[in-house]
């Protein structure tokens, strides 16, 4: 007997690789086009692209921020390290970020193919829920977007302590319980979103675990003490034991919430009542709860940002409430003969909770990566009554196995489509405006993807549908009033900006362009007050200051004007801007006094390095660093290098005003004019 034992375990043991492998494999393959994808302008940017600690890659001073930091809301200092890993191994190349993702999200799958199985018994049950959450197309927004690192990453600590904790059920140790502790503290310090796990391993107590029976059979015993009488009667640890077993996880949990809302808090990042009504927000849960389960059903036209409505009609929020409400009384009845209904649906209902919307962090109304964890609960629910409702017959085992294989196939597909529109910015928010309506963040970031390529056109086009369809984007004003400034409609952009204003008239920005538009309007006194105001919103906005201290310059007050600029190089040693006017005006200025030629040159050699050589005004500021300190051979190399540079840009006005420069230093002269005159062109 033992014998056969043995042989049954080894053909178990093996079957269980076989499974696993597969689901790894299949996964892999859904995702295998993500190694070509670029980063996003969505959020990517804070998390890697334009965040100079991650870009340290792991430092002890970087690993110190993150540890200690709640940047962009949340304290998850391994989401920070992991991002820092990858800076290490693969630079900013962002098919090894992705390709780490989708790793993370195949160990995921294996943890709860795993972790089921080990509590359920049921190899196979368990390793389609796992084929489920591995490839439903819903999922491939917490995959695919490097800035969810913190989904797949948590998610796979979730499972990895709910194995732990199926083996402390079995195996009563403290040993065992403190890894079950330490990996689920590992999560949270991956997302915060696993604070409802203390409530999830109290279901699996429940079911599959069964170390707690709700529904005893009556005794006689009246009130709720007798029926905690009979509980602990039928169940393998009292109620009492259960529940101080999960207190150290709620205190865990607890601690974490309360970061999260100082960090929520603390940033902004918090939408308040006169921006989502409370009205709208506890009619966007039910209709949230049922819009998830229908794009379960039918994963279709998903997108990265679905936009909250201005209301919802009462029929639907009344339909979605009385759908939830059947489904629990039908779960709940059905909790004796079949309590992985009621576990399921719990699961569901309660881990998306944190994230259904009552307290906003953002104008989506519903998010496809809030249902990659709570959807496990449905496909454990739907998984285990058709395996249980399925008649037995001889050809049943084939049947369902050929099912599950099919669906699968057909999710896997969905999902490589769906992954598909991650490739890149334009593809991602393309995507967004065709496949939603009435969108205007997706309008305003396909705008923002145009503008950074400088297709001036189609980003005004998309600025314009965000306006229209949200006239409090005032970041789309002061985008698009940017883009007219940059092509000299002064006039509009003077429109548009103070259009802005009355939307959001504390955005400093706005008021810095404005001040731009007014500039080049000859406009200086308004001009000033815009600068000014917006150095009074943001001392730290250095483009205002130097925008401030060429005014002071054209007004003849250079001694003014170069102290701003000294104070906006103190404030910001890397600012181009700051550096390249600083650099001029002191290789330049006809005032003896003013000019200080190895300041200059330090000035204009920094700016050189950090425009990569790749900006004639740079190389022109270093020609005239190099003329004020003696080096004219050096001087006309780089006015030679600005011109060339300026004519391969198309920018014949600057390319001539190089050649001037360049003709000045053949001769030997110094080039002095109004320095604040130069910079541009």
């Amino acid at each position: 007997m033992r014998y056969l034992d043995a042989m049954s375990n080894g053909v178990a043991w093996k079957r269980g690789v076989l499974l696993a492998v597969l689901l790894a494999g299949i996964t892999t393959l859904a995702y295998r086009e993500a190694r070509h994808f670029d980063f996003t302008n969505y959020d990517d940017a804070d998390y890697i692209t334009a965040n100079p600690k991650v870009q340290q890659g792991l430092t002890g001073e970087s690993v110190r921020w993150g540890l200690t930091t709640t940047y962009f809301s949340y304290w998850h200092p391994l989401t920070w390290w992991s991002h820092m890993l990858d800076v290490e191994l693969f630079g900013l190349r962002a098919g090894g970020h992705h390709m780490t993702n989708v790793a993370l999200h195949v160990l995921a799958t294996l943890a709860l193919f795993l972790s089921l199985t080990q509590m359920t018994r049921a190899m196979e049950r368990s390793a389609f829920v796992a084929g489920l959450f591995a490839l439903h197309p819903l999922h491939v927004e917490s995959v695919a977007w490097i800035a969810e690192r913190k989904d797949v990453l948590s998610t796979l600590f979730w499972f990895l302590t709910m194995w732990a904790h199926a083996a402390y059920a079995r195996r009563p140790g403290k040993g065992r319980y403190l890894v079950a502790l330490g990996l689920f503290l590992l999560g949270l310090m991956s997302k915060p979103m696993l604070v409802t796990v203390p409530a999830v391993l109290l279901l699996l107590d429940v079911w599959p675990l069964r170390r707690l029976n709700l529904f005893p059979p009556p005794d006689g015993a009246p009130g709720w003490k007798g029926w905690l009488r009979r509980v602990d009667a039928g169940s393998s640890a009292s109620l009492r034991r259960l529940l101080l077993e999960k207190v150290p996880f709620l205190t865990l949990a607890v601690a974490s919430s309360a970061i999260t809302f100082i960090g929520v808090y603390s940033t902004n990042r918090m939408l308040g009542t006169e921006t989502v009504p409370i009205g709208l927000r506890l009619a966007n849960v039910p209709i949230s709860y049922v819009r998830y389960l229908a794009k379960m059903i039918l994963p279709e036209n998903m997108v990265v940002l679905y936009p909250m409505p201005e209301g919802w009609a009462w029929w639907e929020v009344a339909g979605a409430t009385l759908l939830l409400v059947a489904v629990t009384a039908g779960v709940w009845a059905g909790m004796r003969k079949s309590p992985y209904l009621l576990v399921g649906w719990l699961w569901y209902l309660g881990t998306l909770v944190p994230t259904i919307g009552l307290i906003p962090v953002g104008w989506q109304s519903i998010a496809d990566r809030y249902t990659y964890v709570p959807l496990v609960g449905i496909f454990i629910m739907v998984t285990w009554l058709v395996a249980d409702r399925v008649p037995v017959w001889p050809q049943r085992r084939w049947v369902l196995g050929t099912a599950s294989v099919l669906i699968l196939a057909a999710l896997a597909f969905g999902t490589q489509r769906q992954a598909r529109h991650w490739q890149n910015n334009e593809t991602l928010f393309q995507h967004a405006v065709n496949a939603s309506t009435n969108n205007a963040l997706a309008h305003y970031n396909l705008g923002l993807t145009f503008h950074m390529q400088q297709r001036w056109s189609d980003a005004v086009r998309h600025y314009q549908e965000s306006i229209r369809m949200q006239p409090g984007k005032d970041k789309a004003y002061n985008n698009l009033g940017y883009i007219m400034n940059q092509l000299g409609q002064l006039d509009r952009a003077t429109n548009i900006l103070l259009q802005g204003l009355e939307v959001s008239p504390g955005n400093a920005s706005l008021h810095l362009n404005l001040g731009i538009s007014l500039k080049g309007l000859r406009q200086r006194d308004r001009a000033m007050a815009a600068f000014e105001e917006s150095l009074r919103l943001n001392r730290d906005l250095t483009d205002a200051r130097v925008q401030r201290a060429i005014l002071l310059l054209e007004a003849g007050r250079a001694g003014d004007g170069m102290a701003e600029l000294q104070e906006a190089v103190a404030r910001e040693p890397d600012h181009a801007g700051a550096c390249l006017q600083a650099a001029w005006v002191l290789a330049t200025h006809p005032d003896d006094s003013m000019r200080d030629a190895s300041r200059a040159l330090e000035h204009a050699t920094h700016v050189v390095t950090l425009t990569g050589g790749q900006d004639p005004a740079s190389l022109l500021a270093l020609a005239a660093a190099r003329a004020a300190a003696g080096d004219f051979p050096g001087a006309l190399e780089a006015a030679d290098q600005s011109a060339a540079l300026a004519r391969d840009m198309g920018r014949g006005p600057f390319a001539r005003k190089a050649l001037e420069f360049k003709a000045a230093y053949e001769a030997g002269d110094l080039k002095l004019e109004d320095p604040a005159a130069v910079g541009g062109g």
